[in-house]
């Protein structure tokens, strides 16, 4: 039976930042143009606080701050001009360079990678290099960036329900869990391009599907009522932070994952984006507690074989440090380079092939 491996998780996992750093050269050419010292400071400044932090010189911590200041300025640098990118009105330039211009749909693209339907098929993101490496086994990504737990568990759900296939093949979910407290909500607003703003699919089938799942997570107890059928969303927002509100939800969800797995006969294995596996495991000081007792496969963490796989972004992290200049490790978003998602790839197929026991298990 052919294998196949169903990636859901968040920007991470989807391969966000693999056209790093050649976007640049593929921009539209009427875009504008990031600052020209900008990607020589970037490199610097991210290349030398990954040193600071490998050395743990702490004689650095104060020029790390400064450090990390900088670092966080270029990227807020780099956000804001890839959304001049994507705003410029490339349609209305050329017709104005030339009235008579039949601009095809490809002449209008700005040229970066950011979601989905860019990355899906995307040869740099580490999924796909993931699956050339493996060629008797497909590779399906299903991450959307920024995307909450509900909203990935989702993204599963609605797959599963208009696979034709699913009895042709041995399926591996690998389930990259994003941040606890990322919330979205479902909203009667009709503007479509709202709604589906994280949400970008190839298949627009699927899209229109995906366009209905919201997570409305307010949960409204007595305290929240300010009158009759009103509700003070307010309150409810500030506690979900300030109380952790979003740590059962998060646990609850990883729990839905295993067991829509389990009904369709799939294995699964999963990770943190960011969070440590072992403090998960742990409840390091009280951050995350399993306040269901529901019954969490951590076992089915590859922290359990490979402790420096501690989440999707440790695993990035790691052999980044190890296989390149710490200048080519991340990305202007924050994410990570093609040169760094192809080193994960290569962890990972040599990972599924020498530990098929643990990731092909149930």
């Amino acid at each position: 039976m052919k294998k196949r491996i169903i990636i859901i998780g968040d920007s991470f996992s989807l391969g966000v930042g693999a056209d790093f750093p050649e976007l640049f050269d593929n921009a539209h050419w009427l875009a504008p143009k990031i600052d020209s010292n900008w990607f020589d400071d970037w490199k610097r400044i991210s290349g030398d606080l990954i040193n600071d932090q490998q050395l743990q010189r702490l004689d650095k911590i104060k020029e790390n701050e400064s450090l990390l200041e900088n670092q966080k300025r270029l990227s807020a640098q780099y956000i804001e001009w890839t959304k001049s990118v994507f705003n410029t009105k490339y349609f209305d330039i050329l017709k104005e360079q030339d009235p008579f211009c039949k601009p095809e749909s490809k002449d209008l693209m700005p040229g970066l990678r950011t979601q989905g339907h860019a990355l899906r098929h995307y040869p740099n993101t580490w999924s796909n290099q993931l699956g050339a490496l493996l060629p008797d086994t497909d590779v399906i990504n299903l991450s959307s960036g920024g995307s909450s737990m509900a909203s990935v568990v989702s993204a599963l759900s609605t797959f599963i329900s208009m696979d034709t296939q699913s009895n042709e093949y041995e399926t591996l979910v690998f389930f990259q869990a994003p941040d606890p407290c990322r919330k979205q909500y479902i909203t009667t607003e009709h503007d479509y391009n709202t709604l589906v703003s994280e949400f970008e699919f190839a298949d627009q089938e699927l899209e229109q599907k995906l366009s209905y799942f919201r997570d409305y997570n307010v949960t409204h107890s007595g305290d929240m009522h300010i009158g009759q059928n009103n509700y003070n969303f307010a309150a409810h927002n500030t506690a979900y932070v300030v109380h952790d509100l979003y740590i059962g939800e998060w646990f609850q969800n990883i729990f839905n994952a295993q067991q829509i797995c389990k009904a369709n006969n799939f294995h699964m294995a999963w990770c943190s984006s960011q969070e440590p596996a072992d403090h998960i495991e742990t409840n390091k000081n009280d951050l995350f507690p399993n306040v269901l007792d529901l019954d969490i496969r951590l076992d089915r963490m590859p922290h359990t074989i490979d402790k420096e796989f501690a989440s999707l972004v440790a695993l990035h992290r790691i052999l980044g440090t190890k296989n390149l200049d710490f200048s080519d490790i991340y990305s202007g978003c924050m994410h990570f380079t093609g040169k760094a998602q192809t080193i994960v790839a290569n962890y990972m197929a040599k990972s599924l092939i020498s530990n098929e026991e643990f990731w092909w298990q149930k």
